[in-house]
């Protein structure tokens, strides 16, 4: 039977797929997560959406200079590398009180050029385990995990989480400073990747309901 190292020794490799993932510790500061919570209880719903294939609320909302040059300093620290934010980040809460079962399925990031994701957990009532290419993550609050979100297959444990449960992120999606382009015919390879670990983990990119 095939794996999945087999499937990735057989195809043409991507660039950056290798990068090794790392966990940023202490991400914000206590005045910075305060600003986020308030910036999010006060977002209007007009502003928010559910993703019923997730289980998540999204808040597309803008954080003061001060956060945003926190997460890119913490980040350039980790990544070892110059890498810059540009807005590209979103407030997401994981809950089963939204009316979908939470997952993530095997997936990439799509995006014009090649970025670093930069998934930082605020606060979680229960640890949910992220994996990139195979490699299995606990965070703890305030933690972040870096990874090439663009050439790397990720995804969360198959779990059932309590009612409930809340687990809030913040997606971040930096671009390097010297952007990077995707190599020819990337999509098709990842696809084929995300593909086989969906079918592997049994987590699909539909909706479930409760």
């Amino acid at each position: 039977m095939m794996t999945y190292k087999d499937l990735v020794a057989s195809q043409p490799k991507i660039s950056n797929q290798d990068f090794v993932p790392r966990i940023a510790k202490n991400v914000l500061l206590p005045e910075h997560i305060e600003e986020i919570y308030y910036a999010v209880n006060k977002n209007p719903d007009s502003n928010t959406r559910v993703q019923p294939w997730a289980g998540h609320r999204l808040s597309d909302i803008h954080f003061s200079k001060s956060v945003e040059d926190r997460i890119t300093q913490v980040a350039q620290e980790v990544v070892g590398e110059e890498v810059i934010l540009n807005y590209d980040y979103s407030f997401a809460r994981y809950s089963p009180k939204f009316g979908f079962v939470c997952k993530l399925f095997p997936h990439y990031d799509t995006r014009d050029t090649q970025r670093i994701t930069f998934d930082i957990q605020l606060r979680a009532t229960e640890p949910w385990a992220l994996y990139v290419e195979e490699e299995r993550f606990l965070l703890n609050d305030n933690e972040a995990l870096a990874f090439a979100g663009t050439q790397q297959i990720h995804w969360r444990e198959k779990k059932t989480l309590a009612p409930d449960a809340e687990i809030d992120m913040i997606f971040c999606h930096l671009h390097f400073k010297n952007d990077r382009p995707h190599d020819p015919g990337q999509q098709a390879i990842l696809e084929q990747r995300a593909e086989f670990l969906m079918e592997r983990e049994g987590i699909s990119n539909q909706r479930i309901e409760l």
